[in-house]
């Protein structure tokens, strides 16, 4: 063999059966990182704090954590976190966002224990983004999957949402073992959140590409979703303002939608109509389900409600605790690191919640980030959303340009479920839990990639450009030929040229899973 071909003394090149074995391995491990991802999705959607509180008896140890640990130890094999971590801002504002959050936590461990563990759920779900993010780099065609899963998911969910949202709080008595939290436990604000989620992504992703036999029964599902947001509606009016916030925004943008959605609307008015002439009612275990508790919680969206002081006590105490909490952390003292973690908050104002529920955080999860993580942790937690929603706006509109027309639609589809999260989280500790920050976290994890526009990454994309005679194959999650004019193959925008400009430093760099050729060979 020519001596010029021969590799340095100092270099060690693993037997090729070996790397293969590493490889299948890992490939092993991914897919079952997406399975299990997929079904602890599935069973905070379907059953929400019951699932949450499924857990290993006597230990901390939830399914959530389970997970966690897993996906974590999964994606530190592959380069593809350093990855995303160097090229997405999100991803990076996150990691810093956690670095401090874990400062935090460990001094409050020192004087709170456990406690404050469990309050680091604000931060540590976060890990979820970055499982979700690399398991979508390894795997870009969980996309396409996710999609079709989805589609056929949401009628099945629809109708278990109805039997949940009736039996939501009704004690049959039997519990989670090992907890307090009954089996028929689940939140009605995470009932109208969700099912808005649902009916956005019907709206925007599915329903430009149905016919018209599917269209019949797409906009009988999207009549059934839209009366059941209402109806959950009359018991949260949180989870009702955020269900009505992205529908609107759907109503606005996309146009294909409008027409669907008057259509819906009018049926549901007649619906409605025909209710309150019948004096339809049913007593539910927080108030009463009826049109005019739905006009009731229209009302009150924008202002108080005047029909009864139920709203105003609930209301009242709130903006008491909020006021004595922004009070306290804007003393000097605790201005920039808040309380920290593991000290119950409400608690410290002598608040228990209009239901007597203990409480932990002061009943708004951006709040609580405010009260422990300081200014510091809010600065950092509003330049993370930020930076989120501005990468996946620019990958929005480079999509469209480039005639990736699901690939925008469904940009915009995560950037209203975000936004659905975040509102509802303004009225309740939402994000605090796993039943909902865990599906916060990985949307923010799906967006971080998504965000990415036309940059391509991952070695099985640099294989097949190397195989194709360095072509530019440049967009990591296109699934067909481009249609526009705008392709690079032939002209670049100003936005495109911005995304492409560092696109062979990113191919220059070694690449940890490729299969190099052996020496002897």
């Amino acid at each position: 063999m020519d001596t010029l071909t021969q590799p340095p003394d100092s270099v060690y090149f693993p037997p090729r059966s070996r790397r293969r074995t590493v490889r299948r391995r890992l490939d092993q491990s991914f897919e079952w990182l997406s399975k299990v991802m997929g079904l602890l999705l599935l069973g905070y959607l379907l059953f929400d704090r019951t699932f949450a509180w499924f857990h290993i008896p006597g230990t901390p140890l939830f399914v959530g954590e389970l997970a966690l640990i897993f996906g974590l130890f999964t994606i530190l094999r592959t380069p593809h976190l350093g990855r995303i971590i160097r090229m997405s801002r999100p991803i990076q504002l996150l990691m810093l966002f956690m670095l401090w959050g874990f400062a935090l936590g460990f001094e409050g461990y020192s004087n709170w224990g456990i406690d404050a563990v469990r309050d680091s759920a604000l931060w540590y779900y976060g890990i979820f983004a970055l499982i979700s993010s690399v398991l979508l780099l390894y795997k870009p065609e969980l996309w396409d999957e996710m999609v079709d899963g989805l589609t056929r998911f949401i009628p099945f969910f629809f109708m278990v949402m109805v039997v949940r949202f009736l039996f939501g709080n009704v004690d049959i008595g039997a519990r989670v073992p090992d907890s307090r939290t009954p089996y028929t436990a689940h939140k009605t604000a995470n009932i109208a959140v969700n099912i808005a989620i649902a009916l956005a992504f019907l709206l925007l992703v599915i329903g430009p590409a149905l016919t018209k036999d599917l269209k019949r029964r797409g906009t009988s599902l999207t009549l059934f979703g839209l009366l059941l947001v209402v109806a959950v509606g009359t018991q949260s009016r949180g989870g009702f303002l955020a269900a009505f916030l992205i529908l609107a925004v759907v109503f606005v943008l996309a146009r294909h939608a409008r027409g669907v959605m008057l259509g819906v609307v009018a049926l549901a008015v007649l619906v409605a109509i025909l209710a309150a002439a019948l004096d339809v009612k049913f007593q539910l275990d927080r108030r009463e389900l009826s049109v005019e508790q739905a006009i009731e919680n229209f009302q009150s969206v924008a202002e108080e409600a005047t029909s009864g002081s139920q709203f105003d006590n609930t209301t009242q105490w709130r903006l008491n605790l909020w006021s004595l909490v922004v009070d306290d952390v804007f003393r000097e003292e605790r201005m920039l690191t808040g309380f920290g973690f593991g000290e119950n908050l409400a608690d410290r104002y002598g608040f228990t919640g209009p239901s007597s529920v203990p409480l932990r955080n002061p009943h708004n999860s951006h709040l609580s980030v405010l009260a422990r993580m300081g200014v510091v942790g809010t600065i950092l937690w509003v330049a993370m959303f930020g930076a989120w929603f501005l990468n996946l706006s620019r990958a929005r509109r480079q999509f469209i340009e480039i005639g990736e027309d699901r690939r925008a639609a469904l940009s915009l589809w995560l950037m209203l479920a975000m936004i659905a999260i975040l509102v509802n989280a303004f009225f309740d500790p939402t994000i605090e839990g796993p039943q909902v920050g865990v599906i916060l976290w990985t949307t923010f994890g799906m967006g971080a990639v998504l965000g990415l526009g036309a940059r391509s990454v991952g070695s099985r994309r640099r294989r097949l450009r190397n195989q194709r005679g360095h072509e530019f194959d440049w967009l990591l999650l296109q699934e067909r030929p481009p249609e526009s004019p705008a392709h690079p193959a032939l002209s670049l925008s100003a936005d495109l040229q911005e995304v492409v400009t560092d696109f062979d430093t990113l191919l220059a760099e070694p690449d940890d899973e490729s299969e190099d050729t052996d020496p002897e060979d």
